[in-house]
């Protein structure tokens, strides 16, 4: 297919299936099931008209995917926003998680289980 073939004939030459996956993201969304991250990593580092393949998501063999045009992302869409939503959830539970780490370092507690289970 890289050498200039095809991508169609070289499926029905080999009998193997073909089909057409919509657009997707670099994160995945919208890939076809059978698209495993390296397929989608191996996409978004093609030239429009080549092809790789990858490892299929269910490992039962390669997928062949051949880029076909490059969508520029809609940078105010709300792809965006979720983006922004996802960082700020991450960032907070991370800086939530090295505080709580922080304090058990800082005040050793000892629980005096006897005493828990008297109250329970």
């Amino acid at each position: 297919v890289n050498r200039g073939e095809e991508i169609a004939a070289v499926a029905g030459e080999l009998a193997f299936p073909l089909a057409t996956s919509e657009a997707l993201r670099r994160d995945g969304d919208g890939a076809d099931t059978a698209f495993s991250f390296e397929v989608v990593a191996a996409l978004f580092s093609l030239d429009v008209g080549k092809a790789a393949s990858a490892p299929a998501r269910d490992g039962s063999g390669y997928v062949v995917a051949r880029l076909a045009e490059i969508v520029e992302a809609d940078g105010g869409g709300s792809g965006l926003s979720e983006l922004r939503d996802a960082l700020r959830v991450g960032i907070a539970n991370d800086l939530t998680a090295q505080f709580g780490e922080m304090l058990r370092a800082r005040y050793p507690v000892e629980v005096n289980q006897g005493a828990f289970n008297a109250l329970f």
